[in-house]
């Protein structure tokens, strides 16, 4: 009789198992709901600062303005190069503005330099100064070159 009484009776280990499933069941849904609202947070946190690239496309249309010679920039035939930051008044059109320039980029941009204003007429706008040397036949000098962009809906 002792024997069938023996097999019938549950480790200490088995006890606890069995009778605090639900507290077991309770906290891995609790763990799991928490991981997955952490993940969901974190997720929607970074795709808000990543979303809004006006502000990159910005900076990408002002240095090919003034760094490529396709676009505005003096490129000098005895040095066989580019001068960052030069700009060829020669280049300065909006034939030329309109052909090379910005051709993958939908975005608005306006360019100011010695009172010409090329590119999109912009109501809403943000603008962004740089110094540049301008190159006007065998002169030079310095001058600042307005970008205006439209304002950011972000």
């Amino acid at each position: 009789m002792k024997e069938k009484q023996s097999q019938f009776q549950m480790s200490k280990a088995q006890y606890i198992l069995g009778h605090k499933w639900l507290y077991y069941t309770i906290t891995i849904f609790v763990i799991g709901a928490m991981f997955f609202f952490f993940r969901a947070e974190i997720q929607k946190d970074t795709l808000k600062h990543t979303i809004c690239l006006d502000d990159v496309e910005n900076n990408l249309l002002m240095a090919e303005a003034l760094y490529s010679s396709n676009c505005l920039a003096y490129y000098d035939e005895e040095l066989g190069r580019t001068i960052p930051g030069t700009i060829d008044l020669e280049k300065y059109t909006a034939e030329r503005l309109d052909a090379n320039c910005f051709k993958y980029q939908e975005q608005e941009v306006q360019i100011s330099l010695n009172n010409t204003v090329l590119g999109d007429i912009i109501s809403n706008k943000i603008s962004r100064t740089r110094l540049v040397t301008v190159k006007d036949g065998e002169s030079s000098y310095l001058a600042e070159m307005k970008f205006s962009f439209p304002e950011s809906k972000c």
